[in-house]
């Protein structure tokens, strides 16, 4: 059985009629789960990279985001986010989409084609439209 309780069961008056709490409510359980099932579902946080997207609406606000690398050094990444992911756009592709603007103003949609890995990597902007 739940108990209620108001704040005229301690003696305050209530002028502006704070809601009635249960104890059940202010006492909520939090789940336990043991170290080895969290260390199993752990997923370790990440950008991923805007060639991962079918389509990229060139409307889309861009942010940038400061990181520090182990040796402490400090850099500067392009960030979108879609569907509360984070996708990083290298350098190479806003330049590439700014030479196809320049051509084509009204493109709205485009994608990025990755090739390549590490330093070897290049990314080829297609426009949609």
């Amino acid at each position: 059985m739940k108990k209620i309780i108001n704040l005229s069961d301690f003696g305050f008056n209530d002028p502006v009629g704070l809601p009635t709490r249960s104890l059940l409510n202010m006492e909520e359980k939090k789940k336990m789960t043991s170290i080895r099932e969290s260390a199993k579902s752990y997923e370790s946080p990440s950008t991923k990279n805007i060639c991962e997207l079918k389509s990229v609406n060139t409307e889309m606000d861009i942010r940038e985001e400061t990181f520090t690398t182990k040796d402490g050094e400090n850099f500067t990444v392009n960030i979108i986010t879609v569907d509360g992911e984070d996708y990083r756009i290298p350098n190479s592709v806003l330049k590439s989409l700014r030479d196809i603007l320049e051509e084509k103003p009204d493109v709205t949609k485009f994608k990025v084609v990755k090739k390549g890995e590490g330093m070897q990597t290049s990314y080829t902007v297609v426009t949609l439209d």
